[in-house]
């Protein structure tokens, strides 16, 4: 058994740190780059942060885990809930070393709220609570460890706050504080670190993530989101913000210099056009979606004002969650019911639901397609004899769909669930999957909400005003599919490259460095490429069965999040200044 350090880079690319790297702006990762095993690594389908890193935990696709988005459907209903690790139907990498008796300590990983009991310490991610980005004392196992962390190095911040629309005003606001949230977490971590000898100490950053949303328009020339006269602070930003990792990442490594290291992301990042489709404007005029406010025009008053008040309440939405102090932010917001009824309500308000037979739910990065299927939907048409020709009939019209300015299709592939996802959660994913297209230079599309665009239009360039909303400011990058890996010290070997990694084959490949079987369960292999060739001569991957009660938790009918109110208004804050919503 090695001792290890897992270190996650949330969005992390090679695109961005080889070239610093070769600039001299990033010793740690070039040092392991040179002395250790490097290549890209395959995320899951669509790259999105929270099944990436729920697969990263259990060796399983989402079909096999059940997280599949930031959000969840809610059974019977057009509503949707926030996901946490409640929606985890699958044991985790970090309940395995535990119950194998390894002294494990895991920081800042998403999908790990509510904490679970490890023989260690955990402190969760991105789906805490915590007022003002400030975990509190649930968001930690044990509990006690909340006042000791608390008095050693002071709060743990879960997520940088960040006002882009105040950057052209303020450019180092935004990167100060993203900075100080990495050192802030680095504080933590190294203090958990000095606490004793982890055989598997696990650290995660977001901070990259965040950034490359923020500020790749800025950094990249090339991007059609592009401001040649932006302050020089913010195209330096996100070479800043790789710099503090990098560094994050070399005082953790000397913190325990005789563990190996193992470096990965979840997905890698890239740009964003200012293209922007809006699905279920497709669907309409396809003939397969209707509005609400398509009865308008016959004189159906109640129509018009129930679409004027859906979007009347997502504006107030979104002044609610920038501007208001939080003293103010919490009463208005509960008032408003915000929460997983608000965002239902904005995703699925305003569809005829007796005239549709295909939607979407437009979110802003991978929208998906749902069939209005009867005995499923609370008002589904779709007979589940017709199942299969809806399906049908929405992925041609889908491969059909051209880009008005190029002619170039805007659909690579359409899947159906059952093609990319395997195991007992498939049917709680999305009936079709959508692979698309790049845009010109290899930029994504943006997705937009149908009836928040009056154009009309179901592909179309934005203005460059149209970007100066708090939702579009964090809009100019976009995730990919290929995330990155690394390997240095321990059992791993020296100067090499590995291809064809998945997510899922890092759990089964910790296991293995500590010592341990890999559980039939897990779908991932062990990367035998990573390892030296006398660490595996004498250690041999070995199959084993799951002990009698410790298969995933089963399904439960309450809701995932378990969040109150005012904590649904905290992610749901936190979810949108990433651009997720």
């Amino acid at each position: 058994m090695h001792r290890l350090i897992v270190f996650g880079v949330d969005g992390g690319t090679l695109e961005i740190v080889r070239p610093l790297a070769a600039q001299g702006l990033l010793p740690n990762f070039a040092r392991v780059m040179e002395q250790g095993v490097v290549g890209e690594l395959d995320s899951t389908f669509p790259p999105m942060t929270f099944p990436a890193f729920t697969t990263f935990m259990t060796g399983k696709n989402p079909g096999g885990h059940g997280v599949f988005d930031f959000f969840e459907r809610v059974p019977g209903r057009y509503g949707v809930r926030f996901v946490n690790a409640n929606s985890r139907r699958s044991r985790t990498l970090w309940r395995m070393l535990s119950e194998a008796g390894r002294r494990v300590s895991v920081i800042g990983f998403p999908v790990t709220y509510p904490p679970e009991p490890i023989n260690g310490v955990m402190i969760s991610g991105f789906d805490a609570p915590g007022i003002g980005a400030r975990a509190d004392r649930s968001c930690f196992y044990p509990a006690s460890f909340y006042d000791e962390l608390r008095g050693a190095v002071g709060d743990y911040i879960i997520t940088p706050t960040v006002d882009m629309l105040r950057a052209h005003e303020d450019p180092s606001e935004g990167i100060g504080a993203i900075l100080d949230t990495i050192e802030r977490k680095v504080r933590t971590a190294l203090y958990t670190q000095a606490r004793e000898r982890w055989d598997c100490f696990a650290f995660m950053l977001i901070e990259s993530d965040f950034t490359g949303h923020r500020y790749w328009k800025y950094y990249d020339p090339n991007s059609p989101q592009y401001d040649a006269g932006a302050p020089e602070e913010l195209r330096r930003g996100l070479p800043r913000v790789y710099a503090a990792i990098d560094q994050a990442l070399g005082r953790v490594m000397a913190a325990d210099p005789e563990a190996g290291v193992l470096i990965f992301s979840d997905h890698g990042f890239g740009g964003a056009s200012t293209k922007t489709v809006f699905l279920n404007r497709f669907l309409q005029q396809q003939g397969m979606l209707k509005f609400a406010a398509d009865n308008c025009d016959s004189g159906s008053l109640g129509a018009r004002l129930r679409l004027g008040g859906r979007l009347a309440m997502a504006r107030l939405k979104d002044i609610g969650l920038h501007y208001l102090p939080e003293t103010l932010r919490t009463p208005l917001l509960r008032s408003m019911k915000i929460g997983n009824q608000i965002e239902s309500r904005i995703r699925f308000g305003g569809i005829d639901w007796r005239k549709t037979i295909v939607y979407s739910d437009e979110s802003p990065y991978f929208p998906a397609l749902w069939i209005n299927l009867a005995g499923r939907e609370s008002a589904g048409i779709v007979s589940p004899e017709r199942y299969e020709e809806t399906c049908a009939r929405a992925a041609d019209a889908l491969r059909a769909w051209r880009d008005p300015e190029t002619g170039r299709p805007l659909v690579r592939c359409v899947y159906r669930r059952e093609e990319i996802y395997r195991g007992e959660q498939v049917e709680r994913a999305p009936d079709l999957l959508i692979e698309w297209n790049y845009d010109e230079g290899g930029y994504s599309y943006l997705s937009g909400r149908s009836l928040e665009d009056n154009s009309g239009q179901s592909v179309r360039r934005l203005a460059p005003h149209e970007f100066l909303t708090h939702e579009m400011a964090t809009r100019g990058g976009s995730h990919r599919p290929n995330g990155m890996l690394m390997a240095m010290g321990g059992p791993f070997a020296g100067r090499g490259t590995i291809v064809g990694a998945s997510l899922s084959d890092l759990a089964p490949t910790i296991l293995f460095c500590q010592g341990l079987g890999i559980p039939q369960e897990m779908e991932g292999r062990v990367l035998a490429e990573l390892f030296n060739p006398a660490f595996l001569s004498a250690h041999a991957p070995q199959r084993i069965a799951a002990p009698d009660g410790q298969l995933a938790p089963a399904a439960a009918e309450a809701p995932a999040d378990n969040y109150t109110e005012e904590e649904r208004e905290i992610i749901e804050r936190r979810l949108r200044d990433l651009g997720y919503l």
